[in-house]
């Protein structure tokens, strides 16, 4: 991965003058081509003094992702106390999750209803609340049987059964 450094401010110490609580306003960027994680540490050095031994090095972890397609639909939540015959607010809440694990937005989930007598009401994106999630209303008939529910993002499948078992 490529790291480009903007606009670097080397201060000199000077005979007359310190440069204790100076700032170098700096900027990052990084461009990784392809879909991934880049993690690993900046390294800043300044010096204090003429010799080496008297130099600070500071080292900075970062952690940087570039998203790609649907990887994964976390199950974050199943609600184990469905009632028969209304509907179930929150009955599921997942997240979808690209190879390195950050939730997808843009991404348009569907919900359906494999056997059983659940229906779908609603699929709520409910980030403000629990980032990166979503939520799932379902209303049930009768629970002498359960209901299958499968949930789909690109091209990942995720199955739900409910009531809990």
């Amino acid at each position: 991965m490529r790291i480009n450094i903007h606009r670097t401010t080397r201060y000199q110490r000077a005979s007359s003058s310190r440069c204790v609580g100076r700032q170098a306003p700096t900027e990052i960027t990084c461009a990784p081509s392809r879909p991934g994680t880049y993690e690993g540490y900046l390294v800043f050095e300044g010096t204090a003094g003429a010799s080496l031994t008297d130099a600070t090095r500071i080292r900075v972890p970062y952690w940087y992702a570039v998203k790609s397609d649907p990887a994964n639909v976390a199950i974050i939540y199943v609600d184990g106390a469905v009632l028969a015959f209304s509907a179930n607010a929150d009955a599921i809440i997942f997240r979808v999750t690209d190879l390195s694990g950050v939730a997808l937005l843009d991404v348009v989930p569907e919900v359906t209803v494999v056997s059983g007598t659940a229906t779908v009401v609603s699929i709520e994106q409910i980030d403000r609340d629990l980032p990166g999630a979503f939520s799932v209303n379902l209303r049930f008939g009768s629970l002498a049987q359960p209901s299958v529910v499968d949930i789909t993002a690109g091209g990942v499948t995720t199955r739900v059964t409910l009531p809990l078992p």
